[in-house]
């Protein structure tokens, strides 16, 4: 697994995360459900995927956690595992299991290199870890 935390990239993500916090505050009536203290989810027509993206916005990040799994041993293209992967980032990372979600953003941009939503929990991730 490669290191992805340098001290400049948590910088960095803290940087740009109280930019966007700041804007979010600003425009109070704008709100994105799909994104939740930093981590942001997507959806597919694969109706596992879809059952936990709802778990998720419930706030049963287990069973995401668990619809996901089950969505990942079907067989998938990679542009809709690399979805599934990147929510079971922000899945992993809502139950605080960052080594297991640092793995699934990291094997979700393996699949489909640069997905903003994978690098968005990848940088949910790091402010996570620099709060430890």
């Amino acid at each position: 697994m490669t290191n992805f935390f340098t001290p400049r990239k948590v910088i960095t993500t803290i940087t740009t995360l109280t930019l966007m916090s700041a804007a979010s505050a600003m425009a109070a009536d704008v709100t994105t459900p799909a994104q939740t203290q930093g981590f942001e989810i997507a959806t597919t027509t694969n109706g596992k995927v879809r059952l936990a993206v709802s778990a998720y916005k419930d706030g049963n990040y287990k069973r995401s956690a668990a619809f996901l799994e089950s969505a990942l041993s079907s067989k998938m293209s990679k542009r809709r595992a690399a979805i599934a992967y990147s929510n079971l980032c922000a899945s992993y990372g809502q139950m605080g299991e960052l080594e297991l979600a640092a793995e699934a953003c990291d094997t979700a941009l393996e699949l489909r290199p640069g997905y903003a939503p994978a690098e968005t929990n990848r940088e949910a991730l790091t402010v996570r870890l620099a709060q430890k």
